[in-house]
C-alpha cells in the first residue's frame, strides 16, 4: 500500500500499490491526487519511461491491431489512456455538494409578527369586554329583556328609591291619604296601583297606613295604627282595599286629622278635584295641623301647574304641590 496526503484537506490516503504512477481521486474531498511510483519500480526502471498504471493496460498492439482488425478495444484503451482518466477516476464519481438548509428566518418572523398581532387583538376584545372601556359599556338597556342565565343567589337584590308619583319619601312613617269621591272614579284603580308601587318601594324598615276621604271607607291597618312595608301586610293590605270604590261627595279634613293625629313624618294625598276645593282649606289644614312637624305633599290628577290654593296648602305644611297627569299616572302604577 501506498500512503500519500492529500493536498487540499490534508488527509492521510492509503492507495494500493497498483496505481503506483498514476492518478486517483481524494475520497474526502474529492481533489484529484498523483500517485507517486514505488521505490523499488524506480530502481528496477530506471532510465526507462514511466508508464502510467491505468484501468486497461498499455498493451504492444499486433499487426493486425495496427491496421484496424480486431474489436476495437485497444483503440479504446488508447483514448482513455490518453485523456487522462485513471480506473481510479472512473470508478469513484464526484461526490454531490450537500444541499444547503433553507432559510428559515423570513417564515419564523411572519409566524411571530402574526401570533403578536393575535395577542393584542384578544387583549383588547377582553379588556373592552370587562368593562375597561366606559364608552363601550354605556348604552341602552332594554328593561323588559330576559337574561339567559339566572343572577346568583348572593347577587343583590336592586333597592327602589322610596317614592309616591316621582316625589321622594325621606321619612320613616308615611300616610296615604286618597279621594274615594265621584270625581276620581275613573282614576281610582290607577290611584290604587301606584299606591301600591309606593308603599312596595318603602321597604321592610319603613312603616305606612291608607286613609281614604271618605271617612266610611275601610282603611288598612284598622284604628290608628301603621305596618311595616314588609310583604305580609302589603298583601294583606292589597285584599282589604280590593273593594273600595269611589263615589260621591267627600271632603278630607275628616281623614287628614285622623292621619295628622298620629304624628307620620309625611303624608301623600291624592285628589282629582284640586281645582274644586275651597278657599278656606288652608286655615282648616293650618288648624288641624298645628305644632306637628308632619310634611303634606299634595297631588293633583289632571291638575293646573301652579294651582295657586293647592299650592298655599302643601307650602304651610312644608311639602310641595304636584300636579299629576293621567297618563303619567298610569306610568307611576305600572
Amino acid at each position: 500500500m501506498i500512503n500519500i496526503t492529500c493536498t487540499s484537506c490534508k488527509k492521510v490516503l492509503s492507495i494500493d500499490d497498483a496505481f503506483a504512477g498514476g492518478v486517483c481521486r481524494c475520497q474526502y474531498c474529492g481533489t484529484i491526487q498523483t500517485v507517486p511510483a514505488k521505490a523499488s519500480s524506480q530502481k528496477a526502471t530506471a532510465g526507462a519511461a514511466k508508464a502510467s498504471k491505468t484501468l486497461f493496460e498499455n498493451k504492444a498492439r499486433s499487426a493486425s491491431t495496427a491496421t484496424g482488425s480486431g474489436s476495437g478495444l485497444d483503440d479504446l484503451a488508447d483514448v482513455v489512456q490518453s485523456s487522462g482518466l485513471s480506473d481510479a477516476r472512473l470508478r469513484k464519481q464526484p461526490a454531490s455538494p450537500p444541499p444547503r438548509p433553507k432559510n428559515l428566518m423570513p417564515v419564523l418572523g411572519l409566524a411571530a409578527a402574526a401570533i403578536i398581532v393575535l395577542v393584542v387583538v384578544i387583549l383588547v376584545l377582553a379588556f373592552r369586554g370587562s368593562g375597561g372601556s366606559k364608552a363601550s359599556t354605556v348604552a341602552a338597556v332594554d328593561s323588559t329583556a330576559v337574561p339567559d342565565h339566572p343572577a346568583p343567589v348572593n347577587s343583590p337584590i336592586p333597592v327602589l328609591t322610596p317614592s309616591f308619583c316621582g316625589v321622594p319619601i325621606d321619612q320613616s312613617v308615611v300616610v296615604y291619604v286618597i279621594d274615594n269621591g265621584s270625581s276620581s272614579a275613573e282614576f281610582l284603580d290607577a290611584m290604587e296601583s301606584a299606591l301600591f308601587k309606593s308603599i312596595e318601594s318603602l321597604g321592610p324598615d319603613r312603616q305606612f297606613q291608607i286613609l281614604f276621604w271618605n271617612p266610611d271607607t275601610a282603611t288598612y291597618p284598622t284604628a290608628k295604627q301603621t305596618a311595616f312595608a314588609v310583604k305580609d301586610n302589603i298583601d294583606a293590605a292589597r285584599k282589604r282595599l280590593q273593594d273600595v270604590t269611589a263615589a260621591g261627595s267627600t271632603d278630607p279634613m275628616a281623614s287628614l286629622q285622623r292621619a295628622i293625629a298620629d304624628n307620620p313624618g309625611q303624608i301623600m294625598l291624592i285628589t282629582a278635584k284640586g281645582g274644586a276645593l275651597d278657599d278656606s282649606l288652608v286655615d282648616q289644614v293650618v288648624r288641624i295641623r298645628g305644632n306637628a312637624k308632619t310634611r303634606i305633599d299634595w297631588f293633583a290628577v289632571n291638575g293646573v301647574p301652579g294651582d295657586k290654593l293647592l299650592t298655599k296648602i302643601a307650602s304651610v305644611s312644608g311639602g310641595i304641590f304636584v300636579p299629576v297627569s293621567e297618563a303619567q299616572l298610569k306610568g307611576f302604577a305600572e
